[in-house]
């Protein structure tokens, strides 16, 4: 995997995160980070803040829950998981995937946990992008509820396999398939 990274010159310090992630862990494997830089670079490890995790949420985009990016008609029926927290927390969500895919996340407060059916539902936060394979995002202080969470490809039509994995700084979320 090859990646460019382009940052504002004189813009002051900068971070990027980098995660690697396999969908299923097969064995253990080895890899080498290289960095080209022509200013100085610093690497080190994110301290793991997050230690409450929930059971992975596996999952699967198939036939009728295949309705790719939100932007699509049929994003609704994307699989969807309830998303309970129980009392004020930093949660973070990561979705893993295939490697040839790319897979985002919307989350929604407002539904009590249930099944979303359009964008009338208020959004409560989300990762910004598509990530090809994985994409993760944190709510600082996110307040207790029920939320509904929207996993999807960028394209329609898409089966394959995933896992969904909710982590708190507090307590272990409650992740549920609806």
């Amino acid at each position: 995997l090859l990646t460019r990274v382009e940052l504002a010159a004189g813009s002051g310090e900068q971070l990027l995160t980098l995660a690697l992630s396999q969908l299923e862990r097969t064995a253990d494997v080895d890899y080498t980070l290289s960095v080209f830089a022509s200013c100085p670079v610093s690497l080190a490890p994110v301290p793991q803040t997050l230690s409450q995790f929930a059971p992975v949420a596996s999952g699967a985009w198939g036939p009728g829950t295949d309705g790719g990016r939100s932007s699509s008609g049929r994003f609704f029926e994307n699989p969807q998981f309830c998303l309970e927290v129980a009392a004020e927390d930093d949660v973070q969500l990561t979705l893993n995937g295939p490697s040839s895919q790319s897979i985002g996340m919307r989350v929604f407060k407002g539904a009590d946990g249930a099944r979303v059916t359009s964008f009338r539902t208020e959004e409560a936060f989300a990762p910004k992008f598509f990530g090809k394979c994985f994409v993760t995002c944190i709510a600082r202080a996110l307040p207790p509820g029920k939320y509904t969470v929207v996993v999807a490809t960028w394209d329609q039509g898409v089966h394959a396999r995933f896992n969904l994995i909710a982590s708190g700084s507090r307590a272990a979320p409650r992740l549920t398939p609806l």
